[in-house]
């Protein structure tokens, strides 16, 4: 997987949401293994629909799926730099562990698909997070900045009210927790979390030697299979990415959207399975326009 900029991963990241978010929709598609290995960038811009595991499974027609149909739209056609709502510079690959599901069918639980370095904490740890009558608090999906929000409910005039929340917050309590993890698409939004945690924490600024972060969290954020899962724990501090502006902010945002776990949801929107790749787009969205100008956004690192 080859960023070079922070530009370039959250352009790459907003658009493999998109792909997974829509795969899933369309054909009911999980893929349970994003990573390093799976997400390929290709150094043109390419059609969405031309990406190796961009048709259904077993199927040559989206309209044969008893899905109701999504259309792709990557964030260079949101953010006005393309025509083509399909065009990206992402190859989605390496769909050993993916699964097709029929609507509301649940998959069999199996912790150990896909890299345990980019894994979900629920699906890695083998049962949903938390204990039982834990208070967990989700956020709100955030409000588009006024400059891309007409061209999202544009491209997607059915997102605004289907994820519109009534109040700022929503609160919920842990049931039982020993029951077992199965891969849903939110776990797969996860995976793409880790995926720009990972690219950051090796992320070494031009004129460095090394990156900034602590060698105790960068471990704890890169150690795969037989290995503790501290991730969470490390996400406590900073990355300390000086160089990167503004990213410690964004990775801090995301992670408040990713880490209430949604498995105890009861009310809409935060029981729609898109819920959050909804809120992690939206913060991505905003965090490119809000930084387009900013020098860090296009800082080459110096290593992969």
């Amino acid at each position: 997987m080859t960023l070079r900029t922070p530009r370039d991963v959250l352009l790459a990241m907003y658009d493999l949401l998109e792909s997974t978010r829509v795969m899933h929709r369309n054909c009911g598609v999980l893929h349970r293994d994003i990573g390093t290995r799976s997400v390929l960038i290709e150094t043109g811009i390419h059609r969405a629909s031309e990406a190796p595991g961009a048709t259904c499974p077993s199927t040559t027609s989206v309209d044969e799926q008893p899905y109701e149909g999504a259309a792709y739209c990557s964030a260079r056609y949101l953010l006005g730099e393309s025509v083509d709502r399909t065009m990206t510079s992402n190859l989605l690959v390496g769909f050993d562990h993916a699964v097709a599901l029929e609507p509301d069918e649940i998959p069999e639980s199996n912790p150990w698909a896909g890299d345990p370095m980019f894994m979900a904490r629920a699906i890695r740890r083998g049962r949903p997070l938390g204990i039982r009558g834990q208070r967990v608090v989700v956020s709100s999906t955030p409000e588009l900045v006024p400059l891309i929000q007409a061209a999202y409910n544009a491209a997607h005039p059915d997102r605004a009210a289907r994820f519109r929340c009534k109040t700022g917050s929503y609160s919920m309590n842990a049931a039982r927790s020993r029951i077992p993890a199965y891969h849903t698409l939110r776990h797969d939004a996860e995976s793409v979390f880790w995926l720009f945690v990972w690219w950051l924490a090796n992320a070494v600024p031009p004129g460095a030697q090394a990156t900034a972060i602590n060698p105790a969290v960068l471990s704890a954020l890169t150690a795969g299979k037989g290995a503790d899962d501290v991730r969470e724990e490390a996400l406590n501090f900073p990355l300390g990415l000086m160089a990167y502006g503004e990213l410690d902010r964004l990775v801090a945002s995301l992670w408040t959207a990713v880490r209430p776990e949604l498995q105890w949801a009861t009310e809409v929107p935060y029981t729609d399975p898109e819920f959050l790749h909804e809120a992690m787009q939206r913060q991505i969205l905003n965090f490119l326009v809000e930084n387009k100008t900013a020098t860090f956004m296009n800082l080459m690192k110096t290593t992969e």
